[in-house]
This record gives C-alpha cells, structure tokens and sequence, in this order.
C-alpha cells in the first residue's frame, strides 16, 4: 500500500493544558519604535490568559518622547510595570534589570516589535512544564531564524489575508501539546524558567552588553548543566524583526558570532546539523494543510513531468498570475519512485512526498491528501514520467479537468509515460497508452500557455453598484488590510464607520506596513465617532453614506471578515438568481458561506421550525441558493430598495441581536433571505454577539 511521506514523523509527546503558577514576568524591553511598541503592548494586554502575569516594560533611555508618553499613562492606569533606564544600557542589561525584579518568577522576554494573540502564554507554560529541566520555550514565528514558519531559517511575511490570531489559532489546535528539542532558543519571544537562571545565572552583560547572541550564549550553558530548550509546537507570535534595538544589527551580529565561536566552537556544527534535520518539519506541515484545507481559495491542481524547460516555465507563471484567486498545486515525478506535491504560492514551503503507485488501487496515500486539501479542478500540463491512472485523477476526485499540452495529437506518443518493455508486456503497453489516448480524445485542447476557460477564476467586478460598509471598534490592523486589500477590486466604494478607536482607523491604514499590504484605496471614505455608538448605529450612518452615493446594494461587514476574491461577484448573481425565482416576492438579501479559518468550522444557514430549527449546509462545489430565516450581518448584501421598505438597524440594541431583528422584521414583511454557497467569507465568530433561538445558540 502506498504512504504518505511529508517528512521523517516523530512522535512527540502531548503535555497537559495549564499548569498553574503564583505569577509570571512578561518583560518588554523598549528603546524606539513607537507604532510597533503600541501595537505589541495593546496585543499582550488583549490576549485572554488564565495564567496571573506581570507584564514589566523596560524603557531604555528611549529618543522618542512619544514612548515615553505612552508607557508612563499605561503605568498610571496599572497596565504595566514600568522601569526607566536614565541612561541607555543596551539590550542585555536591561534584561537583567527587569529579570531581577522578582527573583522566584519565571520570566517571558519578549520583543518589542512582536504581536501575541489569545492563550499564548497559557500554552508556553504548560509546554514548560511538558518535560524536566526545561531552560527556555522559543514559540513559532514569522521571522525566528531555527523556530521560523513557513520556511526555516527565513524572515517569513505574514501572508495576505492571514491574521495573527488566525494563524496562532491553527497552530493551537492541530500541534496542540507538540513539541521538539531545539538547540537553542530564539530571543524574540522566550520564556525562561527560574531554575535554569538560578542555575547558570543571567545573560552575560560583559560580552554582549548591546544585544545578539545573549540568548545563544546563556542557553549553551544551560546545556552544560543538563538542561534542555523547547520549540513549542503549538503557538505562534508575530515578529517585525530590528526594530527597536536594531540600529546596529549587522556589526553587532558579527561581533556576537566571533564570541559565540570562540566559546563554543561545535556551535556552527550544532545549528548546521539542526536545521538540516529540521525535526519540526511536520509541525510547520500540519498547518500548511489546515491552511491549504481551509483557504477561501479555489484549490487548483497542476499536473506536470519532473523537467523543467518551457512547461515548467508556463506553469510557474501561470501560478504566479493566479496566486490572488486561487491556490495552484504542482503534482509531478520525483526521485526515488516518489510523486511531489508542491503548494507553489511565492514564500510557502508546503512539499509532499508520495510513493509514485503502480496503479489506481493504490493511490489511496495520494488521493486522501489531495481530498484533505480539496482540490477543486485539476489541469494536465504534460504527462512525461506519469503513471496513466493518474490522467484521470480528476475523476476520482469528482472535480473538473482540463489538459493543456505543446505537442499536437499527432506527437503525443514522444510524450507517453516512461515505459520498460522489458518489464511490460505489449498488452499491457498498449492498454496503457489506448487509456492515454482516450483522455486525450475525451478532452477540449488549449494552446501552451493559457489557463482554460473552465478553470479560470471570474475577474472581480467594480461595477456592480456596491458599497461596503465596515464598522470598526479597535481592529486588528492585519485583518482589516486584509479585508480591504479584498474588497479593492470587488466594490464600487468602501465606507468605514469608525467607532471611536485609539488609534484612529484613519492613522492605522496610513502606517507604512499596513499601507503596503492594501495598495491604493482610491474608492474609500471615512466616518469617525467620537465614540462607540455601536454596530447597529455604525451601518445605519454607512447606509445613509451609501445613498448618497447612489447605491444600488449594500454589503455589510465587522471589521475580522475576510471576502473571498470572488464573494461580491458571486452574491450579486445570487441575488439576481433569487429575484428571478421569485418574481411575485421581493427579496431583502442574500448572504455568503461564513468559515472561521481558526478552528476550520462552516457554519450553516437557519430556517425556523416550530419545534426545532433547521441548520441547512452548502455540499461542496454546489452553486445552489439556500431559502432562510437569518443571515449574520457580516457578508450580508442588502438592496437598498429593500431597505427603503424595511428600514435601518435598530440603534438601541448597540449589537446583541442587531442582524436577528432586522432579518425577523424583512421576513414579517414577506421579504425572502438567501445563502449563496458559492460565494464565502471568512469570519472570525466570537462571543460578543451571541444569541439564543431556540435553544440553539448562533454564535454571530
């Protein structure tokens, strides 16, 4: 039977969920940056824990007066414990400083310039707990050299669309209680035990008084005394990377280095031979399948020989063009009687390996992994080295094919697999290539070069009379750039209704990394509160907002939701189509699929019973419309003929149960309401807004 091959496995061990302690130490040393501090103070400060922390801010001599402004108000209000250097002491001491503090706490230090999300610190302590003699958990980051994802050893961006929280979340729940052995640990985010410090004592202030290679140093001794260092498997926290204390990175690297291997001289060998090994491959891998599972994306699936040349070349760009629409697969021949399957968006590192099978009984290994992923569609580029099962793949897959190929019928036989006639009898041999043949004959043919009809993702429309609504209350910066990086090509105009967030909204899209994730945003305006007058006041100011720019829809949207790059399109056929089926009944709106990409649950549509509520779910690939009591407001698009008879939202119910009354009021007027399964949004549920009905809850 045939294997999947992801990476060597090894079994880890899965360590309980919190272990209780009196108090922890969160220490943030600051020097510059004050966009980057704020943001990575506001996140520890969000992020929901059960462990009692004391989160001690360090503020080394910082030239910035606006730092200095911002930590003292979070000291007067009790936020934080703040510490001032009077003069500037470097990175190393004033570590020490605050890691003396409290002499019997555990300890967390943490960069500046990182962005946490909910549990985080819960889950360090119990993976410090997991195993004896833990010296220091290191978590996975975007940019964390040995302890980097998706690639290692790299500085990662997040990808587009990918919150903090998001991400975090997945690695929370399918690497729950995993962890490796590291060499190291990655100073950016890394917890300390008290043993280990009392033990070996704290970071040598003499050799790397300006930062790098303190942590590299402190955790070799550690190893000296028989203590171990940790990659927790199942928790992520962003990393800028130089920023606070990054002015003079490279020099300072250097020097650090040069001690490093003076005092270790096996420490180049150790790394070297770590990350060759990479024995947290298959955590890395275990989240670059929930992802590609959970994606909004169609899944699309290339099929190729193992050369390169021309094909190679078309099919790289026309991943390349398609990387914004669609998630492309390369599946071709590898060595060693392997089959590579590659998710071939610039900056991921998701390759699989599976025994090349000898027939189509034994493909299940190939086929479950391309069913976890959901391929979609599957395009036959060339079929060089191949087995001849796998031209038809697509059909038990129950998906769309196309083939595309650069040698007329004629020559397809120079093309055919590889074929021993020494191990192959005739028959077998001209089974094989009349099995080929058919799929050639059966199938419509392109030229090289072009990506079929079929297969291509509709083109976004700006012309279809929409305008978005956003209301926002302190948003994730990330999230919210993603949402309107997907919303740019899809809607005539963007209205933000901003609820009174510190900072600004306004300021938030100006900053120069958010900024450069959104592009130009030339079809946005802004409505700023002084304060929250919550969701329903929030999308009744963006409707009258919306009038006047003669709107003929509008969509609705909290400001964690995500479109597909397809949802708007696709939800204003929807509407089309329910209007067409109900000529006599007019139709109040239509919603998307709604996906929480943390925990990769669809939630479903509702029609109220009288003794029970139906929950009616989209079956996969299906264009149908859904007839139903409720939508979630976010994703809604509502025609504003509808909402001139109907009316706004009920402003005195700030949230809770804003979208249920409005849907109840559309259905008592004899308004009808749709899901489209087609068309998806991620959104990220939560317990802010929760309703009962029918003694079922629905989690909006």
């Amino acid at each position: 039977m045939a294997s999947l091959i992801i990476s060597r496995v090894h079994k880890f061990p899965l360590y309980s969920a919190h272990i209780a302690l009196s108090q922890i130490d969160i220490i943030i040393p600051v020097y510059r940056g004050v966009t980057e501090t704020r943001t990575c103070i506001d996140s520890v400060l969000a992020a929901k824990n059960t462990q009692a922390a004391e989160i001690v801010v360090v503020n080394d001599a910082s030239p910035e007066p606006a730092i200095a402004d911002y930590l003292a108000a979070l000291s007067a209000n009790g936020s934080i414990t703040l510490l001032t250097n009077e003069s500037n002491r470097g990175f190393v001491a004033t570590c020490n400083r605050a890691m003396a503090l409290h002499a019997v706490r555990d300890v967390v230090l943490l960069n500046s310039d990182t962005v946490v999300a909910h549990g985080w610190l819960d889950r360090m302590i119990a993976c410090a707990a997991a195993t004896p003699n833990v010296a220091s958990v290191t978590p996975f980051s975007n940019n964390a050299t040995l302890c980097s994802y998706p690639r290692i050893a790299i500085s990662n961006p997040l990808s587009p669309g990918l919150s903090v929280g998001v991400l975090d979340a997945m690695f929370a729940r399918v690497n729950a209680g995993r962890f490796v052995d590291i060499p190291t640990g990655v100073g950016f985010c890394m917890l300390m035990t008290r043993a280990a410090i009392d033990a070996i004592g704290m970071f040598d202030t003499a050799a790397f008084g300006r930062g790098y290679g303190e942590e590299n140093d402190w955790c070799m001794r550690a190893t000296a005394r028989g203590f171990v260092h940790l990659l927790c498997g199942d928790v992520f926290v962003y990393h800028q990377g130089e920023v606070s204390f990054g002015g003079d990175s490279e020099a300072g690297k250097q020097v650090a280095q040069a001690v490093i291997d003076a005092r270790y001289p096996t420490y180049r060998e150790v790394i070297t031979a770590h990350l060759a090994a990479d024995p947290a491959r298959v955590l890395r891998r275990r989240v670059d399948l929930t992802r590609l599972a959970t994606s909004i994306r169609p899944r699309l699936l290339f099929i190729t020989h193992d050369c390169n040349g021309g094909t190679g070349k078309v099919v790289n760009d026309l991943a390349a063009s398609l990387s914004e629409s669609m998630e492309v697969l390369l599946l071709n021949p590898h060595d060693e009687g392997k089959l590579s399957l590659r998710w071939m968006r610039h900056g991921e590192a998701f390759e699989a390996y599976v025994d090349d099978p000898p027939d189509a009984q034994d493909s299940q290994a190939l086929l479950q992994l391309l069913r976890v992923i959901g391929i979609s569609s599957v395009h036959l580029h060339h079929a060089a080295g191949l087995p001849v099962h796998l031209h038809d793949i697509h059909r038990a897959l129950g998906v769309p094919s196309e083939i595309t190929l650069d040698n007329l019928p004629q020559r397809l036989r120079e093309h055919l697999p590889n074929v021993d006639v020494k191990e192959r009898s005739e028959a077998e041999h001209t089974a094989a290539q009349m099995a080929f043949e058919s799929v050639i004959a059966n199938t419509t043919w392109h030229s090289m070069g072009q990506l079929p009809e079929s297969l291509r993702p509709a083109k976004p429309k700006r012309d279809l009379g929409v305008t978005s609504i956003t209301v926002t209350f302190n948003p994730d910066p990330l999230r919210l750039a993603a949402q309107l990086t997907a919303l740019r090509d899809q809607v005539d105009q963007i209205v933000i209704v901003d609820n009174g967030s510190m900072p600004s909204v306004n300021s938030i899209l100006q900053r120069p990394e958010i900024a450069a994730l959104t592009g130009e945003l030339s079809q946005i305006s802004f409505i700023v509160l002084e304060h929250n007058e919550g969701v329903a006041r929030g999308f009744n100011i963006g409707i009258e907002a919306a009038r006047g720019q003669d709107a003929k829809f509008v969509l609705l949207l909290d400001h964690d939701s995500v479109p597909a790059p397809d949802m708007v399109g696709k939800l204003v056929s929807g509407f089309e189509q329910a209007v067409g089926l109900n000529p006599a009944i007019s139709v109040a709106a239509v919603g998307p699929r709604i996906v929480d990409l943390r925990d990769a649950r669809e939630y479903p549509f509702i029609r109220l019973g009288w003794l029970r509520n139906q929950h009616l779910r989209c079956a996969p690939n299906t264009e149908k419309l859904i007839a139903c009591d409720f939508l979630i407001s976010s994703g809604a698009l509502i025609a504003m003929s509808s909402l001139d008879k109907i009316g706004g939202f009920d402003d005195a119910l700030f949230i809770d149960n804003v979208d249920m009354e409005w849907c109840y009021r559309a259905r008592a007027r004899d308004f009808l309401l749709y899901g489209v399964c087609d068309a998806t949004l991620d959104h990220q549920l939560g317990d802010q807004r929760r309703v009962i009905l029918n003694r079922v809850n629905l989690v909006v």
